[in-house]
């Protein structure tokens, strides 16, 4: 099929249908009802890629490298990674108890959270003061980041340097991730696509 052929170009390329092409529109507008997690597949284990800041997971401790077994008492394996972030989002106030590993815990825990409007900001930005230098942390390539990155950039022309954190950045929209090498490039081919 066709899904099974474009998945095996690389790990980033996959086919998506109307439904999972409106889930990934939502995932990346910026805001949807969940725990505020981001996850994937790590030899076939659902497993969190980090949590997000101030949201329902992060609050409850839920840490990168955790491995989720069951999500409301339903096995995780072999599970496809929209159907468990479906499982996941919801309405917010509503509950979902996941059944966590974590690598040193004698045994799995159950933790249960209540959904939350998640606004996941895409760029955070701090200046280390002492040494004139900017710390642009990206969490994920939503439609927000090369204006939000552009504009705290803007705030500080006359830092020595720009320190970009892209730790356990997901991935996202392919044009905001060339924005952004955009405005510290001035030349030269960032990406290439053939097909």
């Amino acid at each position: 099929s066709l899904s099974g052929l474009l998945s095996n170009l690389d790990a980033h390329s996959s086919f998506l249908n109307e439904k999972d092409f409106n889930d990934m529109k939502i995932q990346t507008n910026g805001e949807f009802g969940g725990l505020g997690i981001t996850v994937g597949m790590k030899d076939g284990a659902l497993t969190v890629v980090s949590p997000i800041e101030g949201t329902p997971a992060d609050k409850a401790g839920i840490k990168s490298g955790d491995i989720i077994l069951k999500i409301n008492d339903e096995a995780t394996l072999g599970i496809n990674l929209n159907d468990a972030v479906d499982k996941m989002r919801g309405k917010p106030k509503t509950q979902i108890t996941l059944t966590i590993f974590r690598k040193g815990a004698t045994k799995p825990f159950d933790v249960t959270l209540t959904r939350e409007i998640i606004k996941i900001e895409s760029v955070y930005a701090k200046m280390i003061e002492n040494e004139n230098i900017l710390y642009l942390r990206v969490t994920n390539f939503d439609k927000n980041v090369v204006d939000v990155a552009s504009k705290e950039l803007k705030k500080y022309p006359n830092v020595k340097g720009v320190i970009l954190d892209l730790r356990n950045n997901p991935g996202g929209l392919l044009n905001q991730a060339i924005g952004l090498v955009n405005l510290f490039v001035d030349k030269g081919v960032i990406v290439s696509q053939k097909g």
